[in-house]
């Protein structure tokens, strides 16, 4: 049996994603670090772009991540060590068309975090660099973590969304990880019918509103009394949700879909050297994560 650490960066997915990713590897043991989820790197465009190559006094938030995920594996066993760690954080709707820029980052902060070890002691750098590069991986949840709830034709139901709003209306052939909602009633409702002090969360720019899981979400769960305006809590139904998450229905078939969530699959699947339960024996993970296509210099597993 293997342990294998998740560092999140959301609640949801400290709390749904061991008992999603048991589910789909039975007998090994998903545990998530640290005690409370991360802070995100990806929740503003900007700061995707501006990582300076320079080592900076104080490690960068994604930095923080690498830390937590190379600490969780250098422990003893008998300290819980994990064989493996993951990083797993929302690429985010901003950043739905520069991945290649978050994913160089987090290379950024590997190296990084490696440089700032090496300015200590050589060894424990070069020690810390072969775990990077061996246990540790990072993924991305594209857009967000909502959008495996969306690719389950169960999820919104179980995430708390009202039988009347339901199917969801996503474009015709659309990847949840890409998403397109095509909810007229989603995309024009401003909530007028709230209290003034109201402050939905699905009332989102048009440019953002079809694009985002979360909201849309929400907006399924609708709930005037709220403040929010929604029964949808992303660390409580949501995170239930996340764990009974229908595998089998979110990949029918080998059809490829949701190449981040497959990148991730696919190098558990390697890691753990079993397949998944229920899943296609193959399945077409994104490029710029999948553990097959990791470069020559990579930092990571799979960067």
């Amino acid at each position: 049996m293997a342990r294998v650490a998740i560092v999140p960066t959301g609640e949801m997915e400290h709390r749904g994603l061991p008992a999603a990713l048991s589910s789909l590897f039975p007998g090994h043991d998903f545990i998530t670090v640290p005690a409370s989820p991360c802070s995100s790197f990806t929740s503003d465009s900007r700061g995707t772009t501006s990582l300076p190559h320079r080592l900076l006094p104080k490690p960068s938030v994604a930095e923080r991540l690498v830390q937590q995920a190379a600490f969780a594996c250098a422990r003893s066993r008998r300290d819980g060590a994990a064989d493996f760690a993951i990083i797993i954080d929302d690429l985010e709707v901003p950043n739905l068309g520069q991945p290649c820029v978050v994913v160089e980052h987090m290379r950024q902060a590997a190296r990084h975090h490696v440089d700032r070890i090496r300015e200590k002691c050589h060894i424990s750098a070069e020690e810390t660099a072969e775990v990077l590069k061996e246990r540790v991986s990072f993924h991305l949840a594209s857009p967000m973590i909502e959008a495996w709830l969306l690719a389950d034709p169960g999820g919104p139901k179980r995430a708390g969304a009202h039988s009347l709003l339901l199917p969801t209306r996503l474009a015709e052939q659309s990847d949840p990880e890409f998403l397109r909602v095509v909810d007229a009633c989603f995309l024009h409702d401003e909530g007028g019918y709230l209290p003034e002090n109201a402050r939905p969360v699905w009332r989102k720019s048009p440019a953002v509103r079809p694009h985002h899981p979360k909201a849309y979400l929400a907006w399924l769960s609708l709930e005037p009394a709220d403040r929010k305006g929604t029964r949808y809590r992303e660390a409580e139904n949501g995170a239930a949700a996340l764990g009974e998450l229908n595998w089998s229905a979110v990949f029918p078939d080998a059809t490829p879909r949701m190449p981040f969530l497959s990148a991730l699959i696919n190098d558990l699947t390697a890691a753990l050297h079993e397949q998944p339960v229920g899943l296609p024996p193959t399945l077409t993970g994104a490029q710029l994560t999948c553990i097959s296509e990791r470069r020559p210099d990579h930092v990571l597993r799979n960067l």
